[in-house]
């Protein structure tokens, strides 16, 4: 079995981010089991409104602009994006960087093999997404 690398810090950080966004938007969040691909579920009232993923990263805009934008898991943008296309809500993605807290609801379909190297991990290198950081709003 694939070990689960989310930690406990991960997701505090997670939810504080959640925490702002949810203030600011005037949504509430929930988060969902892990079966769903996807992080949260977001609602106006007893509306269902989207979908959303939240990352939290030590890179600025910048940074990741100069990388060529955000990676993301293919899979779980894929999986995530046909879930919310089923039910008719957007799915988005919420990454907080150390200048900010950033969304989008772009669906890229700039393909390519990413990941990371560092917990040498043969399964985290995968087919990723990557999305333009201009696709991205300051939240």
């Amino acid at each position: 079995m694939r070990p689960l690398y989310e930690s406990s810090t991960d997701l505090s950080n997670e939810a504080a981010v959640v925490a702002e966004v949810s203030k600011k938007w005037r949504r509430h969040f929930d988060k969902l089991p892990i079966k769903y691909g996807v992080d949260y579920c977001v609602t106006k009232g007893a509306d269902l409104v989207a979908f959303a993923e939240v990352k939290c990263r030590n890179y600025s805009y910048s940074e990741i602009d100069k990388m060529g934008g955000y990676m993301i898991s293919a899979h779980k943008w894929v999986i995530g994006g046909t879930f919310a296309d089923a039910i008719g809500v957007p799915l988005v993605l919420i990454v907080k960087l150390t200048d900010g807290i950033w969304w989008t609801t772009e669906r890229s379909k700039k393909l390519i093999l990413g990941g990371r190297k560092d917990r040498n991990d043969p399964q985290d290198v995968e087919p990723c997404i990557l999305i333009p950081m201009k696709s991205f709003v300051k939240a």
